[in-house]
């Protein structure tokens, strides 16, 4: 029996099987930790598999949501009596700030929403007093501001 015969003898009689699958994530950590056990993280928080894929859940959902609600249309609407009638689109829904078209700010919103569970925006005026204009404004737990 040559060399190569007996490498490919115990290249056949070896089987390989998981008990359940693995994902990528818990891949890495195993490999990280050894034992796929829970590790303390620098910030002193202890994280698991079970954890780390939550989180990548979560924001999966929020990313998924806040996309959706950001690519529907908008109107604005007048009563009219009982009657709604719709309105020519206003400046602050067709470019609400100079750096930021609607649906990044509706992306937002939404961000804020589902993080923090308020969302604020600022009303940009023009010198008659009109609103031209909505820029976000953070929901920090203190006070809300903008980001320059």
């Amino acid at each position: 029996m040559t060399m190569l015969d007996r490498v490919a003898a115990a290249r056949s009689s070896r089987s390989i099987a998981r008990a359940d699958p693995v994902s990528l994530e818990e891949f890495g950590l195993l490999l990280a930790t050894g034992n796929g056990a829970a590790t303390r993280s620098k910030a002193g928080v202890t994280v698991g598999p079970k954890r780390a894929l939550g989180i990548t859940a979560w924001f999966s959902g929020v990313r998924y949501l806040t996309e959706s609600v950001a690519g529907l249309p908008w109107h604005v609407y007048r009563m009219d009596g009982i009657e709604k009638v719709r309105r020519a689109k206003p400046p602050w829904l067709r470019k609400p700030d100079v750096e930021q078209p609607w649906y990044g700010l509706m992306e937002h919103i939404m961000m804020s929403l589902l993080h923090q569970g308020n969302a604020y925006a600022f009303k940009v005026r023009n010198a008659a007093g009109q609103v031209v204009g909505l820029r976000e404004l953070f929901p920090r737990p203190d006070h809300p501001g903008h980001r320059p």
